[in-house]
């Protein structure tokens, strides 16, 4: 067998693509941009979006090998690895932590939430990767779903609600809070290892989600408002690709551009994965800081004030160009006892179609003056 196998690669030029040309980058950028202020992109911040940064050092490092570290130094009298089970713990997130688990011989769960939690609360250093905080933080999008199963994310941008998924509960009946972040796979409970942190406890979750699907609302405003996901990360995609997204775009999945995946480091060669992720138009990147940095620096615009496109409304009022006189007046009446969005009270520079979005999104009301 190997000898056929050999010889198939002999007869065959090998190409090799390191990285991905700046035009392909500029594609995806656009797609962002276009998708976010139509409000229809829904980021998932995978687990090798956070790290871990020293206090005292100031080195980073993923916070899944902090973890990993923090848990060889306390069994260090008793654990024995070889070189190739040790790259492949610090490589994989999931695959890696069961393959320690083994080695260590009992859970882990409660070694990792001590290391991520001190008092019930985030330990210092252990954070969003900057660029991810900052494209956040500039998008504010109503909602951020994520597979970590720690608060890491609220903790670091502020005004954001957190939702647990429950394996066991039937949720859905009520609706998700505004500008929250959704955890597909538990919270990190000290006392209870009934949370994503290995593979297996992934598929058991996973499993939940192929058959009685629970996250109603979840999906409901995915699927109903044809959001777009923007999975950020390299963590074992396929799992969540094959399993999660068939139950939210059903055959829509095979229609639009429904997704878009991006790796910051992303060196595996799987050419079955990439096929599949290219066929459902989940375009896979190995540039994200690249793009994430462009879309962010566009967002929050040249010259454009972020604190003005945060800016809450009372009422954003709608006019033609002809009514403008009528619609001075109006404005003159409503702001003497509320806050109005106009366009003629805003200037009009390069990024005005993009400033109207903004205004009505962060507007309460709409109100659309009507002449003849």
């Amino acid at each position: 067998m190997n000898t056929i196998i050999n010889r198939i690669k002999e007869s065959n030029k090998v190409i090799i693509v390191d990285n991905i040309e700046d035009d392909q980058n500029e594609a995806v950028i656009t797609s962002i941009k276009e998708l976010y202020w139509d409000n229809k992109l829904v980021p998932v911040i995978c687990d090798d979006m956070f790290e871990y940064k020293n206090p005292n050092t100031g080195e980073l490092q993923s916070l899944h090998s902090h973890i990993v570290e923090e848990i060889i130094k306390n069994n260090r009298f008793s654990l024995e690895l070889t070189e190739t089970e040790l790259d492949d713990i610090v490589k994989e997130n999931y695959y890696g932590m069961s393959l320690l688990e083994s080695k260590v011989g009992r859970p882990l769960y409660k070694d990792i939430y001590t290391t991520v939690v001190n008092n019930g609360k985030i330990k210092e250093g252990i954070q969003l990767k900057k660029i991810v905080t900052d494209f956040l933080k500039a998008c504010q999008f109503p909602l951020i779903v994520t597979t970590s199963c720690f608060g890491i994310i609220e903790n670091e941008i502020d005004g954001y609600n957190d939702v647990w998924k429950k394996y066991s509960e039937t949720d859905g009946e009520e609706p998700l809070p505004e500008k929250c972040v959704y955890h597909i796979f538990d919270k990190a409970v000290f006392g209870n290892s009934n949370w994503g942190y290995n593979e297996k406890q992934i598929l058991k979750y996973l499993s939940s989600y192929e058959g009685d699907y629970s996250l109603k609302m979840l999906k409901s405003i995915i699927k109903k408002g044809e959001k777009t996901l923007l999975i950020l990360g390299n963590d074992t995609p396929d799992w969540m690709f094959r399993f999660i997204l068939k139950n939210i775009y059903g055959d829509n999945l095979y229609d639009d551009n429904m997704g878009l995946y991006m790796g910051e480091n992303d060196k595996r060669e799987n050419a079955a994965l990439n096929l599949f992720l290219k066929d459902i138009s989940f375009d896979k990147e190995s540039q994200l800081v690249s793009v994430l940095d462009t879309v962010t620096k566009n967002i929050n615009g040249s010259g454009n004030n972020t604190d003005t496109k945060q800016e809450k409304y009372d009422i954003f009022l709608a006019h033609a160009s002809e009514d403008e006189d009528n619609a001075i007046k109006l404005c003159e009446y409503l702001s003497s006892k509320l806050k109005v969005w106009a366009d003629f009270m805003n200037i009009k520079d390069g990024h005005y179609w993009e400033r109207i979005i903004n205004g009505i999104n962060n507007s309460n009301y709409f109100m659309p003056l009507l002449t003849r």
